[in-house]
């Protein structure tokens, strides 16, 4: 069953998070992008794609994908927070010595990491959990205790992978 999502009550949950760091319509230019990205990235197409209509409903398969999508907008404006503010850094000079100031911009690379760390732990945590409904070509799922294997037709069966995410402590995750 699919979720929807005005796309400004979207963006107003990443003002929350981003801060003063962008207003709600700037933030609204990240959405058409940051859709493409999940798409792509979770391989999502077809009725299952991440879509948004004219009124700004966003469509997606569940709620987990929203989710996604708002950390994936909220990745992008730390990404662009932090490339405006580095490439504006100042280099004092005086005579044979200068010290340059972008170094000290290394806190913006830290929330850079935090945010986009945590988008990429929940893109991981939703294909390690994807069901056989969100599998490409209808594929099945066959488990070999921590593994699985993906039974694509008669013919052929995929050798068993681990699946094993580093992520995965066996404790349930938010």
């Amino acid at each position: 069953m699919s979720s929807t999502i005005n796309q400004n009550n979207l963006i107003n949950d990443v003002v929350i998070d981003v801060g003063d760091s962008i207003t709600a319509s700037g933030a609204l230019s990240y959405v058409d992008k940051s859709i493409r990205r999940i798409n792509r990235k979770l391989n999502l197409s077809g009725n299952s794609a991440v879509a948004i209509n004219a009124s700004g409903v966003i469509t997606a398969p569940n709620d987990n994908v929203i989710d996604i999508l708002a950390l994936q907008i909220e990745c992008l404006i730390v990404k662009t927070n932090q490339a405006n503010t580095v490439s504006k850094g100042i280099k004092i000079k005086s005579g044979d010595d200068s010290v340059d100031t972008t170094a000290s911009f290394g806190g913006y690379k830290a929330v850079v990491n935090s945010v986009c760390g945590e988008l990429n732990k929940a893109i991981n945590r939703y294909r390690y959990n994807a069901s056989e409904s969100d599998l490409v070509d209808s594929g099945k799922v066959i488990w070999y205790g921590d593994q699985r294997g993906y039974w694509e037709d008669e013919d052929y069966y995929d050798t068993r992978k681990n699946f094993d995410s580093e992520f995965d402590d066996g404790t349930e995750q938010d």
